[in-house]
């Protein structure tokens, strides 16, 4: 069983990010653009596959702000 967390992130576009792992192992990417529109909200099966996905919208540029231990 994983422990879960929430980590925060922001790109060189000013959009934000978070990751939520759930105890199951599932992890919620959640993106807002700056004005606070949410673009992408999807559950995927690892925590690989979020950062991934984070990659992409991203272009490579989101930066870790804080974790919090949930």
């Amino acid at each position: 069983m994983n422990r879960p967390f929430k980590e925060f992130y922001e790109d060189f576009y000013g959009c934000t990010a978070s990751i939520l792992r759930r105890p199951s192992g599932e992890c919620l990417l959640t993106i807002r653009i700056p004005q606070g529109d949410l673009i992408h909200s999807k559950t995927y099966r690892t925590y690989r596959g979020a950062k991934i996905a984070l990659g992409i919208y991203s272009d490579g540029t989101a930066t870790l702000k804080t974790r919090k231990e949930c």
